[in-house]
């Protein structure tokens, strides 16, 4: 498993697993695993579907709402690998290969397999979940995963189901509040900069040694860099946990972190990012950069012969001259770095066979001692290329990689070997890209072969031509100048050009002001330049905010025509539900701006405070979503509202509940209205004051076959059963066809829920659903009185059939015993009953054998249909001459009936043709069905007349059913009075 070091931010999953083949299959396999980082939706059919997402936002909580509420509880398995070799997890990675081995320690079993646990929520729907915990993420730390990596989750389902999957990490709260602090970057940074909250990813640099050093523009200047497990807190919060204080002109400015330093941190924390706080006395710069690690031996010469180290196998081969003591020899071995960079020196095993540097084990299996005598070191002193030494050759490094050459000309590559006795031999490259190969023979006959692979020379141009903020170009911008400084009225965006079409650019954003962005150019060549524009908020914004008077909640203000700014503080509103109410005639105008100065570019959302239908007020709801943005827009802490009255009246602010009516869209008559596929999680409204006084038409329009389902209530399972559902408020409709809800089913629904009914669907591709008005009895037309009758079609027995009923051509089933249709009165209907297998129609219980019949509606109206059950007939047959048989008839579907065989004289039974050797045998009667019993000679005792048992064309006498008889050599039998009795 590859180690991916970028850190899960938060993980909202909202995906939809449906049971209709139309539906997505992204996610159906292990091996395209759908990456969450900050939310998903999406929608599938009932099955397995794979996830993927990092350790870093445990603990994790996954809940399942099925539309069926008797369905099987849905199932998750989460591994940490995506390989699987014969049905069995590969681990790369060894760390986490030792993590699952000590699985159990935590009472865990990995890969770990969950059936979600039923709750009920506040609505009274049944839901499934379950919940990660940090001790999964503990488990990776304590066996030295002390970074983030990917957890595979399989969730699989089975039946319609809304699944959410949310993170409670730190990080999830904090990714879009704050900006990441860069390796090998530099940071402008200055007094003003100290409100401001940084991310340091210790875990995305647990394998680099590195340092952070303050350099202030005076020799007084000094930082304090402050640590805390959490984005919100200051240098007197009790959640600090470290504090380093940095000076600008002694060794004590640099705090140094080795790899073992940042890996025991984070297996500290049980996080892999740290927040920073930085308060400078003066302006400087803070700069990040890694320097040599020198953990890994680079050099080892042992016996006098250049070894060869391979840091990726970790081995050391070498060939020692004939009589050289091996172990002596590793003993007295020279190498480089001779101490780790924490101070640990080289050991050997007692045998000499491994080597320990650090934390590090290299095998020495490889050095052995020459069976020939003569030189035996075969490596080399230099290599060249058109006569330039390579600059970090080493004897013991084998293979050179992207030695970059100009023009069209090819290398020329040339090698001193270490010994004059040894020889080399070079063969050169032939093309660019292409490989010289160096081979050196030692006098002792050992070789050893060294490749140089050679590619064009690449660009090191890692400058910008151009740096823009909000499409302006930066001032003063210069391609060597690579810290800005700006005063910006609202949050910026930072935009740039490359010099080199070569290079690639990553942009990070700035999250707050005052706050900073970065523009990371990387060359062809690899080389690195950070551009950075630090962010600080225009004197005239604090000037003018503290000029504008401060909304509080659910406070009313009274304004005046024309417009006013006011303000609500982001820490009280952001990311919650808020209502604005408007007593007005008039809709009212909102602007929602950054600052309070109103010019270009503040205004970042317009809202527009109206009459809602069934309201008498005019009201504005804004969900959690929408408040969001403020967090990000609100640079100095609050945003401010420009409102645009067109008369007096009062405004005001206020938290709220979400309900049914502010959770749904709102479809109007008549309105043709576009319904995406699989959005069976949107929740439509219709008002039914509306609808009154009018037949409405409904008309799907789309691929799929669309269900229906029309409720009291937004929250309700998407079943036909479903005690919500209103009258003719379950439909299927296949594409193009229609139905009709008079004024008389509206009217009941209106009776019954008030002004708000609430549909929902389910349909697997996009399409559209219509509402015409068909009839309109309202104006100046007298109502026409709708009343309705039920027409209601039993079932004799209840499982015998179905019903059909039609009026005006279109028909209408009930698939079950029971069919109850709604017609308007006097509406002349044709009904008719379908019997089921094995079934046969007889009449109507009132002796009317009619069937399709007509009745005109004039009043409620119930019918039973007789069903009679089919008769089938049955026949046992056998060989006369062996037995008989009893059982043969016609009997009723599902009779059971008892068959027996009787054996004649010298015969017994031996089976049924189906099988059974039961005797009697019970036959269940399904339709027409033949069974034959067969028999078999009992020959129980023979005795040959002629006292020749070899004879057998003579009499034997036999007995059978315990009398004496004669076989006659034609198969005849006689009785002892010489009588034929077979």
């Amino acid at each position: 498993m590859k180690r991916i070091f970028s850190i899960l931010a938060a993980v909202v999953v909202l995906l939809t697993c449906m049971s209709r083949e139309t539906y997505a299959q992204t996610g159906a396999s292990c091996a395209d695993a759908i990456y969450v980082e900050s939310e998903y939706t999406g929608t599938f059919a009932a099955g397995e579907y794979w996830f993927m997402a990092m350790t870093s936002a445990l603990p994790m909580t996954i809940r399942c709402y099925p539309t069926n509420q008797g369905a099987q509880a849905p199932e998750i398995m989460v591994d940490f690998t995506c390989t699987y070799e014969d049905g069995l997890p590969v681990y790369d990675d060894p760390k986490v290969k030792k993590m699952i081995e000590h699985a159990a320690d935590y009472g865990l079993t990995v890969p770990m397999t969950y059936k979600l646990n039923a709750s009920i929520d506040d609505n009274g729907r049944i839901y499934y979940s379950y919940t990660f915990s940090k001790n999964y993420r503990n488990m990776l730390y304590h066996q030295g995963v002390t970074y983030a990596i990917p957890a595979f989750v399989r969730l699989k389902v089975y039946s319609n189901a809304t699944t959410e999957i949310v993170s409670e990490s730190v990080n999830t709260r904090c990714r879009d509040y704050v900006n990441q602090l860069g390796m090998n970057t530099t940071l402008l940074f200055s007094p003003d900069d100290s409100v401001n909250t940084y991310v340091w990813p210790v875990g995305e640099w647990i394998k680099h040694k590195y340092e952070i050093t303050w350099t202030g523009k005076s020799d007084n200047s000094s930082l304090l860099f402050i640590t805390s497990k959490d984005c919100e807190f200051d240098r007197f919060s009790g959640k600090v946990r470290d504090r380093y204080f940095l000076p600008a002109v002694d060794e004590m400015h640099e705090l140094k972190m080795t790899p073992e330093a940042s890996s025991d941190l984070v297996e500290e924390l049980f996080q892999t990012e740290l927040y920073v706080r930085m308060y400078a006395t003066t302006e400087g710069y803070l700069k990040i950069a890694t320097y040599e690690d020198k953990d890994n031996l680079t050099d080892y010469v042992v016996g006098g012969v250049a070894a060869v180290v391979d840091n990726e196998q970790m081995t050391i081969t070498a060939t020692l001259p004939v009589g050289t003591d091996r172990n002596e020899a590793i003993k007295k071995a020279k190498y480089r770095p001779t101490e780790t960079h924490d101070g640990q020196v080289v050991q050997y095993d007692a045998n000499y066979l491994e080597l320990y540097f650090g934390k590090l084990t290299y095998d020495l299996s490889g050095i052995v001692v020459a069976e020939k005598a003569g030189n035996t070191d075969a490596s080399l002193k230099s290599i060249s290329v058109n006569g330039i030494a390579l600059p970090d050759f080493s004897p013991a490094v084998l293979s050179y990689v992207d030695i970059e050459v100009q023009g069209d000309q090819l290398p020329e590559v040339t090698a001193v070997a270490r010994k004059s006795t040894s020889t080399v031999e070079v063969k050169q490259a032939t093309a660019v890209p292409g490989t010289a190969t160096i081979t050196i023979t030692a006098e002792a006959g050992n070789t050893q072969v060294y490749t140089v692979s050679f590619i064009r020379q690449r660009s090191r141009d890692n400058t910008l031509s151009a740096l823009y903020v909000d499409g302006k170009l930066v001032e003063g911008f210069q391609r060597d100048n690579y810290h800005y400084r700006m005063q910006v009225m609202s949050l910026p965006t930072i935009t740039a050009t490359l010099n080199d079409p070569k290079a690639t650019m990553v942009i990070d954003q700035p999250k707050r002001v005052p706050g900073f962005g970065q523009v990371i150019v990387t060359a062809e060549s690899g080389q690195v330049e950070v551009y950075t524009v630090n962010f600080v908020l225009d004197p005239a914004v604090k000037q003018c905010s503290n000029t504008v008077e401060q909304m509080n909640a659910s406070q009313t203000y009274t304004l005046n025509a024309g417009n006013t700014i006011m303000r609500v503080p982001v820490s009280e509103w952001g990311g919650k539900n808020a209502v604005f109410t408007w007593t007005g005639q008039q809709d009212l105008d909102i602007d929602v701006m950054s600052t309070c100065l109103n010019e270009d570019g503040v205004t970042f959302a317009n809202l527009d405070v109206t009459m809602h239908k069934g309201e008498s007020v005019r009201h504005c709801y804004l969900s959690t979503t929408q408040t969001l943005t403020w967090r990000r827009q609100g640079i100095d802490g609050y945003v401010y509202l420009l409102f645009k009255p067109k008369e007096t009246a009062e405004v005001s602010i206020a938290p709220f509940a979400p309900t049914c009516y502010t959770r749904s869209t709102l479809i109007d008559l008549p309105s043709q209205n576009q319904l995406p596929a699989n959005g069976f999680n949107i929740t439509y409204s219709f008002y039914l004051p509306e609808w009154q006084k009018k037949d409405v038409k409904i008309t799907w329009t789309g691929a799929s076959t669309l269900e229906l389902f029309i409720a009291d209530t937004c929250d309700f399972l998407l079943q036909q059963t479903n005690t919500h559902l209103l009258a003719e408020g379950y439909k299927v409709l296949s594409p193009g066809q229609s139905f009709v809800i008079t004024q008389g089913v509206a009217q009941g629904w209106l009776q019954r829920v008030g002004d708000m009914a609430y549909m929902r669907v389910l349909n697997g591709a996009q399409g559209t659903l219509s509402f015409t008005i068909e009839k309109d009895y309202s104006g100046g037309t007298p109502p026409v009185d709708t009343k309705e009758h039920k027409l209601t079609l039993l079932s004799s027995p209840a499982d015998a059939g179905t019903f059909k009923a039609a009026v005006s051509g279109e028909e209408l089933s009930a698939g079950d015993g029971t069919g109850v249709f709604s017609f308007e009165e006097n509406k002349t209907v044709s009904f008719s009953a379908v019997a089921n297998e094995h079934y046969t129609f007889r009449s109507w219980a009132d002796g009317n054998a009619q069937n399709p019949r007509t009745v005109n509606m004039n009043t409620d109206k119930e019918y039973t249909a007789l069903f009679v059950v089919n008769k089938y007939t049955l026949t046992v047959t056998c060989n006369q001459q062996q037995g008989r048989v009893s059982g043969s008839g016609r009997y009723n579907y599902l009779t059971e009936v008892p068959v027996e065989a009787r054996a004649n004289r010298g015969y017994r039974f031996s089976s049924w043709s189906d099988g059974s050797t039961d005797n009697p045998h019970t036959i269940t009667i399904e339709g027409d069905t033949e069974i034959e019993a067969l028999f078999v000679v009992d020959d129980t005792a023979v005795d040959d007349l002629s006292n020749d048992p070899a004879a057998t064309d003579r009499p034997r006498k036999v007995v059978r059913d315990n009398q004496l008889l004669i076989l006659m050599p034609d198969g005849t039998v006689m009785n002892m009075l010489g009588e034929r009795v077979q």
